[in-house]
């Protein structure tokens, strides 16, 4: 199965080298792609770009064209054949999945992406409740979904509230036993198009979702930066913001499972009433923060666990680390340790900057 990967890899660097292509007014650009499951067939909307010109003026819309057929290859010819266009996908932005169809056999979505040498490697997969909805949301002033979807999670992952991942990513670890894909959620609500959440898989079945906070922790364990932390003291009185910098995940098997996370980080914003020239504080901050994200991660840890699904890939460090299933994430004592170092010069600065960082 490497081997496949490895080619597609390969066919797909060269499909993005190769210039030999048609005038681009004589191609349908791909902007998006949707897959659903209606009934016993599959159902596909293709986004073409659309260029409307007028007094020296242009401006891009999109629109979609729909094939239907008892397989996906069908289906994607029969939508095919309602355009006198070649359809180009070499700058599609996104793929949706409908539930239905994910609940149907997400084995057979993967094989015809996997198939498709012409895609590029740097699309994202989502999964959708709502594809009408979806098709239909005018929620700002971008009416072309597949770079809406671009500009979300280009966005999202920027603050640390979306993991950012690409289709060769998701096929790695989709044929990889030992790793558990997840698929973000897209969703419409009052009109406004939302990516906050993700369906995770066990093996091709969904097992659960992650929240915001969730996908946040996700990141965090994964080494991102510029992840956002919202805090609370004990008493509920004072709130604070903290960026990650930095992050260094280290994984030990020799006694059971411990997981240790070094932290540093920036203090975003702060209570009015926060002392920040006191050392105790800062140290205070340290400590709550430290213990609040070591509470969440085994939160997180024992809703995996409980829902039977490895998309952190320990069991796949386990493997390559032993070379046989020595540790079980499923089964062995897993102990997490989080420390959190602020940075004490850029709270210094911040501090004599005014009030929460602001000059005055």
């Amino acid at each position: 199965m490497k081997k496949i990967i490895f080619l597609i890899i390969f066919m797909l660097f060269l499909s993005g080298c190769n210039t030999n292509y048609n005038s681009l007014n004589d191609l349908g650009i791909v902007s998006s792609l949707i897959i659903d499951k209606v009934d016993n067939d599959y159902v596909t909307y293709i986004e073409i770009y659309k260029e409307e010109k007028s007094e020296n003026k242009s401006k891009k819309s999109s629109y979609f064209i729909k094939g239907k057929a008892d397989t996906i290859k069908g289906a994607m010819n029969e939508a095919s054949l309602t355009l006198s266009k070649d359809l180009y996908f070499s700058h599609i932005n996104a793929v949706i999945f409908s539930k239905n169809a994910v609940d149907d056999n997400l084995d057979n979505l993967f094989n015809y992406l996997e198939r498709r040498i012409d895609l590029n490697s740097n699309f994202y997969i989502l999964v959708s409740d709502d594809i009408k909805s979806l098709m239909k949301a005018k929620d700002n002033d971008n009416p072309i979904l597949g770079e809406k979807i671009k500009g979300i999670i280009t966005y999202s992952t920027n603050n640390g509230s979306l993991i950012e991942y690409d289709f060769l990513e998701k096929l790695y670890n989709f044929v990889n036993p030992k790793i558990d894909v997840f698929l973000n959620k897209i969703e419409v609500k009052d009109d406004n198009t939302l990516i906050k959440n993700a369906y995770v898989f066990k093996e091709n079945k969904i097992a659960t979702t992650l929240n915001e906070n969730e996908i946040k922790l996700t990141n965090l364990l994964k080494n991102k930066n510029n992840i956002y932390f919202t805090f609370n003291d004990k008493d509920e009185k004072h709130y604070f913001i903290l960026k990650i910098d930095n992050s260094k995940t280290k994984y030990s098997f020799k006694d059971g499972i411990s997981i240790d996370i070094e932290i540093k980080a920036t203090l975003d914003a702060f209570g009015e009433d926060l002392d920040l020239k006191k050392e105790s504080t800062i140290n205070s901050l340290n400590d709550i923060a430290s213990r609040h994200l070591s509470n969440s991660l085994k939160n997180l840890i024992i809703k995996l666990r409980n829902n039977k699904t490895d998309i952190l890939g320990i069991n796949n460090r386990i493997y390559k680390t032993y070379g046989n299933q020595k540790r079980d994430f499923f089964k062995d004592d897993i102990k997490i340790k989080v420390n959190v170092v602020t940075n004490k010069k850029g709270l210094v600065l911040n501090t004599l900057g005014g009030e929460n960082g602001k000059k005055q």
